[in-house]
């Protein structure tokens, strides 16, 4: 298997959708979800209430292996709390051996 991202759960009140990096490093923010329905980028469906946790779903161009792995991950999780954000949880997202995507989609 091959690690090429991770979903960071990031809390942010007060239904505010979390102004994270949208690059670090070889990771790039392919989504935000809020309750399992994607918000960013163009976030069609509407939600009667948003959660205060925000998956934040980071990925490698074109699912390539993170060429440092989790050190890739860390500086990630560094910059976001520098950036004054606060993680609660990460999901790491592998690649299954036959290189489909071994995680869930967002509805």
């Amino acid at each position: 298997m091959k690690l090429v991202g991770c979903d960071v759960f990031v809390y942010s009140p007060n239904e505010v959708t979390p102004d994270l990096p949208k690059t670090v490093g070889p990771l790039k923010l392919e989504l935000i979800s809020n309750r399992g329905t994607k918000v960013w980028p163009a976030g069609v469906a509407r939600l009667d209430y948003l959660a205060d946790e925000w998956r934040c779903r980071y990925t490698s161009e074109g699912d390539q292996p993170l060429p440092h792995q989790h050190k890739d991950l860390d500086a990630l999780l560094q910059t976001i709390i520098s950036q004054g954000h606060f993680w609660t949880r990460v999901q790491v997202l592998w690649l299954l051996p036959d290189g489909s995507r071994g995680f869930s989609q967002p509805y």
